[in-house]
């Protein structure tokens, strides 16, 4: 992740526990992960939790 290359590695971090959070609840995935949102909505949800 481009966080990681810049060596910002605490806001990688976050970033990293808020998408698994949404992916682990399952609400906001998108088809590829078995659900049925779009990206949009899986992002906000990404940012909602951090």
């Amino acid at each position: 992740m481009m966080l990681r290359c810049l060596e910002l590695e605490a806001p990688a971090d976050r970033l990293d526990r808020a998408q698994a959070e949404v992916c682990e609840v399952g609400e906001h995935v998108t088809p590829d992960q078995g659900g049925a949102s779009g990206t949009e909505e899986f992002a906000t949800a990404v940012i909602d939790a951090l």
